[in-house]
């Protein structure tokens, strides 16, 4: 659902917007609901009270600062998402998004020393097979209707001339967003087993 109203917005209706104007909106809607819900679990603990320090303590406090990393990586693949649902269709996209599956898989052993068994790894290879196979009839439909300068900018254009198709960019896209994806989860994960507090 989520992907057809990202298509939608930035393809079918004629308003265009910044998407990192979006992926902020997004992020600090987060925010402020983060601090609502550390205020009010706050003044429950303390009778109605709102201890600020706590709520700062809460929340940007402990081993906060390591998040930092798979935040910024998020950022990147939201606004890598939102280019590359501008530059595919929305079934394509949601398609070959799921390599994140993959990526993700990848990350775990590469970082976590995760070990896969014979089935797990038949199943992700049976998913990017799949995901290729999805790609291949594709092949012939025309690129989406709009051009890889109106999404990425000056250097869309340039990028553009120089015989890059928009299919293309909006895969490399989407690709870079999986692995993305898959890191920054990984990450997110290591950090959490390796933390203190609960």
């Amino acid at each position: 659902m989520l992907v057809l109203v990202m298509h939608y917005s930035r393809i079918v209706s004629g308003v265009r917007y910044f998407t990192s104007t979006a992926v902020l909106l997004s992020e600090l809607t987060k925010l402020f609901v983060c601090l609502y819900l550390t205020s009010r679990e706050s003044m429950h603990e303390n009778g109605g009270r709102l201890d600020m320090r706590r709520v700062y303590a809460d929340v940007l406090g402990g081993d906060s600062w390591k998040m930092l990393i798979p935040a910024g990586l998020y950022t990147i693949q939201n606004n890598l998402q939102y280019v590359a649902v501008s530059l595919l269709d929305a079934a394509t996209f949601q398609v070959t998004y799921q390599l994140k599956i993959l990526t993700t898989a990848l990350c775990s052993v590469l970082l976590l020393g995760t070990t896969l068994g014979a089935m797990r790894w038949a199943s992700l290879v049976a998913l990017t097979l799949g995901i290729i196979l999805v790609q291949l009839p594709s092949a012939a439909v025309p690129p989406a209707n709009v051009s890889a300068a109106a999404v990425v900018g000056s250097g869309g254009a340039a990028a553009a001339e120089g015989g890059l198709s928009t299919r293309f960019m909006g895969l490399v896209s989407v690709l870079t967003a999986c692995v993305l994806s898959g890191l920054a989860g990984v990450y997110f994960e290591k950090v959490l087993k390796g933390s203190r507090k609960s």
